[in-house]
């Protein structure tokens, strides 16, 4: 398994439309908007890191988004089941 968190800075006033159009992905695990320098930050599981540079370089020619930086999780320290 491969796993990266997506920060996504949108062009104003497209922040719902980016979202939208990312979560349809079934290899997003979750998205969140955020306030700050990045209007969105998504959790991206993939099979493998082919996958996941696959689908980051996809993400990126989404309309709307302006600058996108993936972070590329190395290890996992913990994980929590809190709901």
């Amino acid at each position: 398994m491969a796993l990266g968190y997506l920060l996504i800075v949108t062009k104003e006033d497209q922040e719902s439309s980016v979202a939208e159009n990312i979560v349809e992905s079934p290899l997003i695990d979750n998205i969140h908007s955020t306030h700050g320098e990045y209007n969105l930050i998504a959790k991206v599981k993939t099979n493998n890191m082919i996958e996941l540079q696959d689908f980051i370089k996809e993400v990126s020619k989404i309309e709307g988004i302006v600058r996108l930086t993936a972070l590329i999780a190395k290890d996992l320290t913990k994980e929590s089941n809190l709901k």
